[in-house]
């Protein structure tokens, strides 16, 4: 059994819901602790990184601490909000000074020695691995779907990576900021297919990654089944090699769990699950429901895992998103439309637009006229 809490934007200095998520990672903790969970996961965004670099660091150690009262393995993935580059974005003019640094938010999540276990070989900091569950068949894999060197140029951050893109991508604005885009880099692709590839018979993974990496190998993010997200059509590095990995070994490959978007959704396509949790902050989902932070307004999972039976079933406590939609969703620039202080990203190009429009600006109004966000809802057993 794991334990699952996604975008818990913990913030003691923000709202009454964004301070009371804390009560939740200490409610998981304890769960895990009393009912003998293997692990637990906290998928990304622990933090939301908004604040001055110091009142992040005191949160986040917050938050570790909840989760060492476990005394279960616990991992986090990296979100777009861990780094406090949201702080640098809406609050310090891009500048890097209140930024967290890979090595510093390693130290501070490994305060806990299971945090360790899952560590990749590698030459620096790094937010992906795997995690044999102990006298089982199941494995954890963890991805960082925000896998951006700390980079800078005199203090600000460093621009026109010359990485080529994936996906829509507004050159020459800030392109290695982690708060503004997603990214794989090469070397944990092919740690990723290396993995995969070494995993014994019997050996089945659940992966867990922040944000989506559905729509890796296409310009379409907008379909039927699954939520529109402007990182998926930001998306740079290998994704494409982790998606034909996964493809590749669907058999063994239990679901994919991602966050980010803050509704419940779910589909199943290439033969794989893939499942998105809702955010456990009330106030930050897209389905609100009231601002206060309550006890039936948590939102996290126990995951259980039959590998005879093949099938996965959650179990929510709390809050569940019914299937839905919203259409004219004001899209921010480098955002997802969930901060109403940046203009409208229609508004941006309307000021900026150049004469001759690049292929990315020509995409992106493509898909702007098709733009119309959906989800499916909560699901609670998935065969594979």
């Amino acid at each position: 059994m794991i334990g699952l809490i996604n975008d818990t934007h913990f913030d003691s200095y923000n709202t009454e819901a964004s301070a009371g998520t804390l009560r939740d990672l200490k409610a998981v903790s304890y769960f895990a602790k009393n009912y003998g969970l293997d692990a637990i996961v906290a998928n990304g965004d622990l933090n939301d990184g908004v604040q001055t670099l110091d009142r992040t660091i005191l949160d986040i150690s917050r938050a570790v601490t909840a989760l060492k009262l476990s005394e279960t393995p616990f991992f986090i993935t990296q979100g777009n909000h861990d780094d406090n580059s949201g702080f640098a974005r809406y609050e310090n003019g891009y500048r890097v000074g209140q930024v967290l640094t890979s090595q510093a938010a390693l130290n501070l999540r490994n305060q806990h020695h299971s945090a360790q276990q899952i560590m990749p070989k590698t030459s620096g900091p790094a937010f992906y691995g795997k995690y044999r569950v102990s006298n089982s068949q199941i494995s954890l894999i963890l991805l960082d779907t925000f896998d951006i060197p700390d980079s800078a140029v005199d203090g600000y951050f460093k621009r026109n990576y010359d990485e080529a893109p994936t996906g829509l991508q507004w050159t020459g604005i800030l392109q290695n900021i982690r708060h503004s885009r997603s990214r794989i880099r090469q070397a944990q692709a092919d740690w990723f297919s290396q993995t995969m590839a070494t995993l014994a018979p019997e050996e089945q993974v659940i992966v867990f990654t922040h944000d989506s990496i559905r729509s890796a190998v296409t310009d379409d993010a907008v379909g039927g089944f699954w939520t529109y997200d402007w990182f998926a059509n930001n998306q740079q590095g290998a994704y494409a090699q982790v998606s034909s990995t996964l493809a590749a070994h669907r058999n063994q490959v239990i679901s994919v769990m991602n966050g980010h978007t803050h509704v419940d959704d779910w589909s199943h396509d290439d033969g794989i699950n893939w499942i998105t949790t809702t955010c456990d902050a009330p106030d930050r989902r897209k389905t609100g429901h009231g601002q206060r932070k309550t006890a039936t307004n948590s939102a996290w999972d126990v995951l259980v895992i039959n590998p005879t039976q093949r099938r996965l079933s959650r179990f929510r406590y709390g809050w569940r998103d019914a299937a839905g939609s919203e259409s004219r969703l004001r899209f921010a620039l480098f955002g997802d439309g969930t901060d109403n202080r940046v203009p409208g990203l229609h508004e941006k190009l309307n000021k900026l637009r150049p004469a001759a429009l690049t292929r990315n600006a020509i995409l992106y109004n493509q898909k702007s006229k098709q733009t119309r966000q959906r989800w499916r809802g909560f699901r609670s057993n998935f065969d594979y």
